[in-house]
């Protein structure tokens, strides 16, 4: 009797040990891929465009969004971006950080409002131009931009992001 609930007892230790390996085996798979699109992205990055470093903060919130719907956790994408230095950090590494913050603490409900208001943000804010405070701040107003009709949306995230309308 005690070698069978001995051998169930091992069996299960077995089961759990397979489970958690199976677990970060597939963890450092996604934080590879992650990685590699990281690699992909910051090559992109050094070409500039009449949106200079902005350039490609549109694309880094709709990667948020995507990894986000895929599960992959926050602590994984914020591990994976270079330490931040003590100097003011440059873009788009600066609003990448923001954004994965944004995107994993807030529920957007419009992907595509919230990817013009952020890249918006950054062209002001290399501009020295006002931008908000908050994104706390900015939430609420980008959630009343995202049911605007299709084609004032942009320009109401934009108007969020400090600029005025024309």
């Amino acid at each position: 009797m005690r070698t069978l609930e001995a051998r169930i007892g091992t069996l299960q230790t077995l089961i759990c040990s397979t489970k958690k390996l199976l677990w970060k085996q597939s963890m450092l798979k996604l934080f590879i891929r992650f990685t590699i699109s990281l690699f992909a992205l910051a090559a992109h990055i050094s070409f500039s465009s009449e949106l200079g470093d902005c350039e490609k903060v549109f694309s880094v919130s709709a990667s948020a969004f995507s990894n986000k719907e895929k599960g992959m956790d926050r602590e994984v994408l914020i591990h994976s971006l270079p330490k931040p230095s003590e100097a003011v950090e440059v873009e788009p590494l600066r609003s990448m950080r923001e954004i994965i913050e944004d995107v994993y603490s807030y529920k957007i409900t419009d992907q595509f409002v919230y990817s013009v208001y952020k890249t918006e943000f950054c062209l002001r804010r290399n501009q020295g131009k006002v931008v908000p405070v908050s994104f706390a701040n900015a939430y609420p107003l980008l959630e009343k931009c995202s049911k605007e009709s299709r084609e004032n949306k942009a320009s109401c995230a934009m108007i969020v992001a400090g600029s005025k309308p024309e």
